[in-house]
């Protein structure tokens, strides 16, 4: 797999979300647990399901992805 789940809480709102992380950015921003950081981009994408022994991109389905963030500690 090419993407990472993480869990966020946000502190504004004071609920948990959970997103998508690319691994490529999930390594270069050596993200941990307890890591205060700043979400600057994210988008909303097309589930990825399984039909009939193919992989296809759902039409009702989304998910979070995390295209931007910043690491502050």
């Amino acid at each position: 797999s090419n993407k990472v789940i993480v869990g966020l809480y946000s502190i504004k709102h004071g609920r948990e979300v959970k997103g998508f992380i690319s691994k490529k950015s999930f390594k270069l921003n050596s993200i941990s647990e307890g890591d205060l950081i700043t979400v600057e981009r994210t988008s909303m994408r097309p589930k990825n399901i399984l039909e009939d022994g193919h992989w296809q991109k759902s039409k009702t389905d989304k998910e979070l992805w995390i295209d931007s963030l910043v690491r502050k500690g």
